[in-house]
């Protein structure tokens, strides 16, 4: 395959990897408006919040924290040096997720 090719490819994941999330995030609130019974313009914040519930946004946050802390935490060294590495591409790619969860 052409190296541009590759690169246009790697260069639209991420994008269709965003709206992917993005769907799950609307199907989560709109499950909960769902379950409670509440009307489909009812703040998606407001009703966690009265609720106190996790939002979609919340949730994975704490699922990223409980990766790179089981990965620290491993007797793997590969892993745990991974974790250690602030600038490890796998960790920089975590925090764009947490970043891009932060804007939806």
């Amino acid at each position: 395959m052409q190296y541009q090719v590759k690169v246009t490819l790697f260069r639209a994941y991420p994008k269709s990897t965003r709206r992917a999330v993005n769907n799950i995030r609307v199907q989560y609130n709109n499950a909960f408006r769902n379950l409670m019974k509440l009307p489909s313009y009812c703040s998606a914040s407001d009703m966690f919040a009265r609720a106190r519930v996790p939002d979609f946004v919340a949730i994975m946050r704490s699922r990223i924290a409980s990766f790179w802390s089981r990965l620290r935490a491993s007797d793997n060294e590969i892993l745990s040096t991974l974790a250690e590495g602030l600038d490890c591409s796998i960790f920089k790619h975590w925090l764009s997720v947490h970043h891009e969860a932060n804007r939806i």
